[in-house]
């Protein structure tokens, strides 16, 4: 069975961290080009960015982009996140109403086809 397209995109982009192919402060591609690149709907991007932020592998900076994280993986937050926290929203929120749970166990080891 194949994976939900926006757990292929969480996967491809996270392996691609890890991997060491998108280096810290990189600039990630526009949606519009990640909605090309995968053939998906613009949601299925947000969707995805929305849960790569949530964990900590990326930080978006509203009306600039989305950038690999300076210490992606770990949950301490960048610039944009702080941003968001001074703001008054709330930064785990806003995906969980969007029902993405950065809580659930995938998302803490990775998008699995087991899970």
């Amino acid at each position: 069975m194949a994976l939900p397209k926006t757990r292929q995109l969480i996967a491809d982009i996270s392996h691609q961290i890890s991997d060491g192919l998108l280096q810290p402060g990189e600039r990630l591609p526009s949606t519009a080009e990640l909605r090309r690149q995968y053939a998906v709907s613009v949601t299925v991007v947000r969707n995805a960015m929305l849960w790569l932020e949530a964990v900590g592998l990326v930080d978006g900076v509203p009306a600039v982009g989305v950038f690999v994280a300076s210490r992606a993986g770990e949950k301490t937050g960048g610039s944009a996140r702080r941003s968001w926290q001074r703001r008054g929203r709330s930064f785990v929120t806003r995906p969980t109403r969007r029902g993405i749970d950065p809580d659930r166990q995938w998302a803490h080891s990775g998008p699995s086809a087991s899970s």
